[in-house]
This record gives C-alpha cells, sequence and structure tokens, in this order.
C-alpha cells in the first residue's frame, strides 16, 4: 500500500506536471525530459517494428509452397489486426521503458454472442407473410490474442526464470 500511494505523484513527476506553489519573480519552467525520452523509444520501437505492411511476412521452401505460405502470411496478419496488436505493443514498450521489464498474456480466445435474427417467410396456404424473429448464437471473435498485464498484478514464483518449459514455474 505505501507504494501506490507513491505512484500518483510520481506519476505527475514524470509527465511534468507541478503542482507547488511558485514565486512570481523566478521562472517555473520544468521540462520533462524523461517523459520525451521514453515516448520517443517508444515510437522508434512502433516504427521498427510495425512500419510495413505486412507486418509478418512469410515464404515456402520449396516452389509449390507459395501459395500456403500468402494463405498463412495473410491470416496471421489479419488475426493480429483484430487483435489490434499495434495499440498493445506500444502499452508493452512503454512499460519496458519505465520499469525495466513488461509483461504480456498470450492466449486464443473465444467469443460469442447472442444476436437477434428477423426472418420473413411465406404461410402455405394462404401466401401471407410472417415475421419471425429468432435469436442464435453467434461467434464474433475466434482467434489469437493477447492482453499486457500490469506489473503490479503481476506475482511470479520467486527463484525461476522462465514462466513455462522444464525448468518453469508451478504458479505465476
Amino acid at each position: 500500500m505505501s507504494f501506490r500511494r507513491k505512484l500518483p505523484n510520481w506519476y505527475q513527476l514524470w509527465r511534468g506536471v507541478h503542482t507547488g506553489k511558485h514565486t512570481p519573480t523566478k521562472n517555473d519552467i520544468h521540462l520533462p525530459l524523461i517523459y520525451s525520452t521514453i515516448w520517443s523509444d517508444v515510437a522508434r520501437k512502433i516504427a521498427t517494428s510495425f512500419s510495413q505492411w505486412p507486418i509478418v511476412a512469410m515464404q515456402g521452401y520449396g516452389p509449390n509452397d507459395a501459395p500456403f505460405a500468402r494463405k498463412q502470411q495473410a491470416l496471421v496478419n489479419a488475426q493480429l489486426r483484430d487483435a489490434d496488436v499495434v495499440e498493445k505493443e506500444v502499452c508493452t514498450f512503454l512499460g519496458a521503458d519505465l520499469y525495466g521489464t513488461a509483461v504480456s498474456q498470450s492466449l486464443w480466445e473465444h467469443k460469442e454472442e447472442i444476436q437477434t435474427k428477423t426472418t420473413f417467410q411465406a404461410l402455405p396456404l394462404s401466401g401471407e407473410r410472417v415475421r419471425q424473429i429468432m435469436k442464435q448464437r453467434v461467434i464474433t471473435f475466434d482467434g489469437n490474442n493477447h492482453r499486457n498485464v500490469d506489473l503490479l498484478d503481476f506475482f511470479p514464483q520467486p527463484r525461476f526464470r522462465k514462466i513455462n518449459g522444464s525448468m518453469g514455474m508451478q504458479w505465476c
């Protein structure tokens, strides 16, 4: 709790917000050098990683592998675009520059929603049109995704270097 109480003041110092009283006869100028340095580094990393399309390029080994590689490339890049990878990586790079490390959770996400569908059908004898309302489950997202995890909410098992693998953590 003592660490969390200090965070708002540190954030104001980082942003360059000065709330103290100043003397009218003195200049009160504060240049948030750390803020501008970190954001310029984040912008440089984003431009290096995501400035070209496609984000991930694939090519096959053999002469007959080119169509399959193009299909895989289109699928992976569509999944990255659907997962808003650029916006999330801005937060990842910012956290890495501020704290020295950043944690992202990689997952497969499956979302289903109930949507209402309206159809009109003709009755067999009279020919009248009848409105029919149906509720059905629709898959709205099914693909890989990742989330940025706040370092204050990340509790790794002590004395382990890897999260998973043969020498990985039992809990995280």
